[in-house]
C-alpha cells in the first residue's frame, strides 16, 4: 500500500517504477537529479552516477499541513513558549521545477518544507534577538511580519505560495481559572484586631496580554496567594473598619477590584467577577438606636428637681472609632453621659431662665 504524506495532493514523490506515461491535465511530472541539484527535461537513457528523483507537481491544487513546533525563548525571565504552525500551501504554473528541485531532498517533500520552514523562523527569531527583541514578550507585535516573512522565503526559495498560520501551543488552554480563598485574616488601618474576609472570584485572560498568559499558565495556583496578600496590603493601608462593615460591596470592592487587576496584569490575567464576603461583618455592626431618657436636675431659686426629658436619635459615622471605645453598652453610656451634662449644664441655671431662655443645643 502506497504510503500518503501531506504535500501528496500539491506535490507527490513517485516511485521510479510507477511512472505515469503522461501528466495528468494541470499537473506536471519534473524529474530532478540531487546529486547535480538540476531539473532534467526528460528521465535519462542511463541513472549511473544520478541521484534521480521523480515528482508530480499540480498547479491547481493546495494542501495543507502541519509545520515544525518551535520553542521562543524570553532571555530576559528564561521562559519559554512553544510555537506551532500550520500553513496551507500552493504551487503557481510555472514554479512546478523550482518547487520539486527545493524540495527534492528528504523523505519526502513536506518534510523538506518544514525544515526549511523551521529554518526561515530561526533566522527571523536572531535578527529580531540581535537587535535587543525579547521575542518571547513581543510575541503578538512580531507575528504579522513572522507570517510576511515566511511567505516571502517561501516565494523566493521554493516558487510556493505558503500561507502560514501561527499559534501559541498553550492558546488551547488558556480558560478562564475560579479562586475561592475562603475565610482568611486581615486587618484594617484603625482597628488593632483581624476581621474575616473571603473572596471568590474567577481569573478571565486579558485580550491584550494573551503571550504573557501563556508564559505565567504554570503559575495560576499562586494567584489566588496572590490575590490573598494584595487584600491584605490594601486593606490595611486604605480601609476603615466604617468602610469595610458598610461598603464592602461597594468602595472596598472596587479598591480591591483595582488593586488586583493592577497586580495580575503581569501574568496575563484580570478578575472576570468579584465578590467579597465576610462573617465579621454582622458582628462588628453597631445599631444606631434611639433612646428617651428623663434627667431629674436641681435648679435654683425652685424647691422641686425639675425633669429634663431627652429624646436622642443616634448615627453611626466611624465605626472603627466606636469598637476602639469598648463601650459595650451604648444606651448606658448615653444615659450616664446625659445625667452628668445636663446636670452640669443647668448647675448655675434659675428657674426664671429656665422658663424664658432654655437652649437644650447647649446640652
Amino acid at each position: 500500500m502506497t504510503q500518503t504524506y501531506p504535500l501528496d495532493q500539491l506535490i507527490r514523490r513517485l516511485p521510479k517504477a510507477k511512472l505515469p506515461e503522461s501528466a495528468r491535465r494541470h499537473h506536471s511530472l519534473v524529474i530532478v537529479d540531487l546529486r547535480a541539484e538540476t531539473v532534467l527535461d526528460k528521465k535519462p537513457l542511463l541513472a549511473v552516477g544520478r541521484d534521480l528523483r521523480f515528482f508530480q507537481i499540480s498547479n491547481r491544487r493546495h494542501a495543507e499541513a502541519r509545520g515544525p513546533n518551535l520553542k521562543l525563548r524570553s532571555p530576559r525571565t528564561r521562559r519559554s513558549l512553544t510555537l506551532t504552525i500550520s500553513y496551507e500551501v500552493s504551487c503557481p504554473a510555472g514554479n512546478e521545477k523550482r518547487l520539486a528541485l527545493a524540495l527534492a531532498d528528504g523523505d519526502h517533500p513536506a518534510a523538506a518544507l518544514n525544515e526549511r520552514i523551521a529554518d526561515w523562523v530561526d533566522d527571523f527569531l536572531r535578527q529580531q534577538q540581535a537587535e535587543g527583541v525579547d521575542v518571547c514578550f513581543e510575541y503578538e507585535r512580531l507575528r504579522p511580519r513572522m507570517i510576511e516573512s515566511l511567505a516571502q522565503r517561501a516565494r523566493q526559495e521554493t516558487g510556493a505560495e505558503l500561507i502560514p498560520h501561527l499559534r501559541l501551543e498553550l492558546e488551547s488552554k488558556l480558560r478562564p481559572f475560579p479562586v475561592d480563598t475562603g475565610n482568611f485574616p486581615i486587618r484594617l488601618s484603625d482597628y488593632d484586631r483581624e476581621v474575616s474576609l473571603k473572596i471568590v472570584t474567577e481569573l478571565r485572560v486579558d485580550s491584550e496580554k494573551k503571550v504573557d498568559a501563556c508564559l505565567y499558565h504554570d503559575q495560576l495556583p499562586r494567584l489566588r496567594k496572590l490575590i490573598m496578600s494584595v487584600a491584605r496590603e490594601e486593606l490595611v493601608a486604605k480601609t476603615t473598619l466604617h468602610s469595610f462593615c458598610n461598603e464592602l460591596t461597594g468602595a472596598v470592592q472596587d479598591l480591591l477590584r483595582e488593586a488586583v487587576n493592577r497586580r495580575l496584569r503581569p501574568y496575563g490575567r484580570q478578575l472576570a467577577f468579584l465578590r467579597l464576603e465576610s462573617t465579621s461583618r454582622d458582628k462588628l455592626s453597631a445599631s444606631s438606636p434611639t433612646i428617651e431618657h428623663p434627667v431629674a436636675c436641681d435648679v435654683r431659686e425652685c424647691e422641686d428637681k425639675i425633669e429634663v426629658y431627652h429624646r436622642l436619635m443616634m448615627s453611626l459615622v466611624d465605626l472603627g472609632r466606636f469598637r476602639s471605645s469598648r463601650i459595650t453598652d451604648l444606651e448606658a453610656w448615653t444615659k450616664q453621659h446625659l445625667d452628668r451634662i445636663t446636670r452640669d449644664t443647668l448647675f448655675e441655671t434659675t428657674y426664671l431662665d429656665l422658663l424664658l431662655d432654655f437652649g437644650p443645643d447647649e446640652i
